[in-house]
């Protein structure tokens, strides 16, 4: 059996950064169902796959705009296609570079988020 790590209560976003009036408590077995993404003219999604000894760890991702604020989201245990698969998903990011962190590592990656696409980075150890 998985003990779950312990999460916290985040407070959702704006595409400007701005945190939201109401915050979102993660659920308590760390699963979800579907994702609802917001992509399109001024935004896309990024999907980061992952281990399943990542289940809960906060995954935070810097823009490379100074202006734009730091994202993060929680990884979740996801039902896709009878299996289970796991990943933080950041669904409604403003077009434009990222870092993104490198699992265990003190390096990062960068990635470029375009508008109307749903971008994806495996971490999973293979």
């Amino acid at each position: 059996m998985h003990t779950a790590k312990p999460c916290a209560i985040v407070p959702l976003r704006d595409r400007a950064g701005a945190a939201a009036d109401h915050a979102a408590e993660l659920p308590i077995d760390l699963t979800t169902g579907s994702v609802a993404l917001d992509i399109g003219d001024d935004a896309g999604a990024l999907v980061i796959h992952t281990d399943a000894d990542r289940l809960g760890d906060e995954i935070e991702i810097e823009p490379l705009s100074p202006e734009r604020p730091r994202r993060h989201v929680a990884v979740l245990a996801r039902r896709v296609a009878g299996h289970t698969a796991y990943a933080a998903v950041f669904g409604d990011l403003l077009a434009g570079a990222y870092r993104v962190p490198i699992a265990g590592k003190p390096t990062s990656t960068t990635i470029e988020i375009n508008p109307g696409e749903i971008s994806e980075i495996d971490q999973r150890n293979r």
